[in-house]
């Protein structure tokens, strides 16, 4: 009986210990994240893409993470995967975004309602080396012939890279900012999201160069297919005859970095696990690796480092903007208009509206000479009407002078009017030969001997004037 009951007591015993090693395992494990979603702001291939794919392999294979899923919405900068995330449900799963420098520059050139701000700073993870490239066919062989080419002639040189307001374009506008290039006369073809469309442009000579991160564009380096200009920061082992731009001061020639972002409706618990996560995954071996293996520098940081690191490239690339967007170069032109793609009809246009404006010019001054010379004219006849009233005045005159009689005054008139005796006669119903004895007394009283005379008499007082 004792020794049954000893049995018992030691049954117990160890029932009472598995359940408490079951309960501290099970305990262990509640914590730890099983499903992890990633919120990737890039295409596939792109950047972003590929620094997915690493954290995703790089977490499964260490037993981190059971299962990892890719969110993939390229365009407007990453803004598009951004606003997703913010604005999604995120209770009942473990979701982050990998977000960097692009997803900055986007949201400051757009003046998003949405940036990396709206977000909490979990870690910061990789910097990648920006690559300035070129075809192998190109006749640019090096930083100073692509810094004279530019230079000469800037709209005759076209870019091609990732997102308006990349750091691809960051970079680019930098630099022409350096060498006093205003950013009207820039040509950049922003390829959304990157990938592998940005080396096609280059390698069919539609683009002259191309500005992208390096593992991007690495398998085309390796196979010749371009040549590198420039890398920044540089990087050891790649063959290229120019190291960066250093002397031109460029700021933004930093690394392209990357880093994870937890959303601000996440509680700290929640928080806390996903910054372990990552803590745990930048000392693997395997992501040691994924470093090596893309060129990446190591850019960890915790969660409190990385915010303030957040904080300041806000700053840097809206200061940027402010500086370079709204304030130009020096060597800016009126002229610069010309260069974007519609200069053709600016210049169309402006020939239109000086021709307009010449034409109603035209019509102005003939409408004021239309109004001036009718004036004149209505002077003139205004003049000539007194002239002849005077005349009339004057020839009454006379006639009073001499005396004629009623008839004789009329049959005056009638003779400076050049009417012939018959004209008269029959003008005044009476006969040739009355109108001829009326015409002898008008030239009697007057001292006059014919109707010349007569004329002449009158015509001399109009030219010579008359007392």
């Amino acid at each position: 009986m004792l020794f049954g009951k000893r049995i018992n007591l030691t049954m117990k015993w160890l029932l009472s210990g598995l359940f408490s090693i079951c309960f501290v395992i099970q305990s262990a494990h509640a914590d730890e994240i099983t499903r992890l979603s990633i919120y990737v702001p890039g295409s596939k291939g792109g950047g972003f893409d590929k620094a997915a794919i690493a954290i995703r392999d790089t977490l499964i294979a260490e037993n981190l993470v059971e299962n990892v899923e890719l969110l993939h919405s390229p365009g407007a900068g990453g803004l598009i995967s951004l606003a997703s995330f913010v604005r999604a449900n995120h209770s009942g799963a473990t979701s982050v975004f990998l977000g960097g420098r692009s997803n900055i520059g986007a949201s400051v050139f757009n003046r998003s309602d949405v940036t990396l701000i709206d977000t909490k700073p979990i870690a910061g993870l990789i910097g990648s080396n920006i690559i300035i490239a070129v075809s192998s066919a190109s006749s640019i062989q090096d930083l100073s012939d692509l810094i004279s080419v530019y230079r000469s002639n800037p709209e005759a040189v076209k870019w091609v890279g990732g997102s308006m307001g990349s750091q691809d374009e960051l970079l680019l506008l930098e630099i022409s900012q350096s060498l006093g290039i205003n950013r009207r006369e820039i040509v950049y073809q922003s390829i959304p999201g990157g990938g592998s469309d940005i080396i096609t442009e280059v390698i069919e000579s539609r683009a002259d160069i191309l500005i992208s991160s390096y593992e991007e564009i690495k398998d085309a380096i390796s196979s010749g297919e371009l040549r590198v200009v420039s890398a920044m920061p540089e990087i050891a082992n790649l063959s290229y005859k120019t190291a960066g731009f250093g002397k031109y001061n460029i700021e933004l020639a930093g690394n392209d970095w990357k880093g994870i972002f937890a959303s601000n409706s996440m509680s700290e618990d929640e928080i806390e696990e996903i910054e372990a996560l990552f803590s745990k995954m930048v000392g693997t071996e395997m992501w040691k690796t994924k470093l090596s293996e893309n060129r990446w520098d190591n850019l960890y940081q915790p969660s409190e480092n990385f915010n303030s690191f957040v904080q300041n490239e806000m700053k840097l690339i809206t200061e940027f903007r402010t500086n370079y967007v709204n304030n130009p170069p020096e060597t800016d032109r009126v002229s610069g208009i010309l260069v974007d793609q519609f200069r053709w009809l600016i210049i169309a246009l402006a020939l239109v509206i000086l021709l307009l404006g010449f034409l109603c010019l035209q019509r102005l001054i003939g409408k004021r000479r239309e109004r001036e010379l009718e004036k004149s004219l209505i002077s003139a006849e205004e003049e000539l009407e007194r002239k002849l009233d005077s005349a009339r005045n004057h020839i009454d005159e006379r006639f009073e002078q001499w005396r004629l009689t009623e008839s004789e005054h009329e049959i005056g008139w009638l003779l400076l009017k050049g009417l012939s005796f018959k004209e008269i006669a029959e003008a005044r119903g009476t006969s040739e030969r009355t109108v001829r004895q009326q015409a002898r007394s008008v030239y009697a009283k007057s001292g006059l001997s014919s109707r010349s005379d007569l004329s002449a008499f009158f015509l001399e007082d109009f030219v010579f004037g008359h007392n």
